[in-house]
């Protein structure tokens, strides 16, 4: 018996360990300081990696009794979050709005990194949220050059000088002779259209072909399906500016076949 409540003692104690007795609380705001209600706030805990195996490696296994947490949480109708049970450690946060016109916090800005202490009770962390333009892209396959276009022959995705990586616009409506897809960007900032796709030439609505860049392998683009990306697996990526300003945006595209 007193075997049994040791084990279930170093259980219950391990548990606790493992839930963590730190705290957060905050909000997020428009950039006129008006409550958000109704975000998502992803909330990650950054574990301590093992050091790298080789001079100049990068490290990727979590050191002994590090765990992985993530969590989302969603703001009130006054705009704010909370999270307890949290274990001490660094963390990341972010935001991504649900209302139109804002921009995906957890995109396209700098996620917030934070320290918590055993025990400690976080509050006043407030995360801004910026106006966005929404960008309306169509591109249209008249002469279907791009046989399963309607299967998602095509990736959009959108860059810009202010972050890492791309961002992948959302199919809003599609048929067999076109698609159009819709993204929202900052206003204040230059942005690149990318549309990656194989077998055609993109044209902007002049019927002027816009700018390629090196074939890149479409395997990595799970958009483009397995199928389609064995059959050939190389594409080209097309470019095309969008300059900053404070209204929606609209850019219109057509594929022609290769010469």
């Amino acid at each position: 018996m007193q075997r049994l409540v040791f084990i279930l003692a170093i259980y219950i104690s391990s548990f606790c360990a493992e839930a963590g007795t730190a705290s957060i609380s905050g909000s997020v705001l428009s950039m006129t300081n008006s409550p958000l209600a109704r975000v998502s706030v992803l909330l990650r805990r950054i574990p301590k990696l093992l050091p790298a195996t080789r001079p100049g490696g990068t490290p990727h296994e979590m050191a002994p009794g590090e765990e992985s947490h993530s969590e989302v949480l969603t703001t009130d109708n006054s705009g704010v979050f909370s999270a307890a049970g949290l274990a001490a450690g660094e963390y990341y946060i972010c935001a991504t709005p649900k209302q139109p016109g804002l921009l995906d916090g957890c995109q396209w800005d700098p996620v917030r990194v934070f320290s918590l202490l055993d025990g400690q009770a976080l509050s006043g962390l407030q995360i801004p949220l910026r106006s966005a333009r929404t960008l309306t892209i169509t591109v249209a396959d008249p002469n279907h050059v791009i046989p399963n276009q309607s299967r998602g022959g095509i990736l959009v995705t959108v860059a810009s000088s202010e972050t890492f990586g791309v961002h992948a616009a959302v199919s809003t409506a599609q048929s067999p002779s076109s698609q159009m897809f819709s993204i929202p960007i900052p206003l204040d900032k230059r942005c690149i259209i990318r549309i990656v796709t194989r077998g055609a030439t993109v044209v902007d609505a002049n019927g002027k072909a816009i700018q390629s860049i090196n074939d890149v392998a479409l395997p990595s683009i799970p958009a483009l399906g397995n199928s389609l990306a064995s059959a050939q697996p190389i594409g080209k990526v097309f470019l095309s500016e969008v300059t900053p300003g404070p209204s929606d945006i609209s850019a219109a595209f057509s594929l022609i076949p290769l010469p």
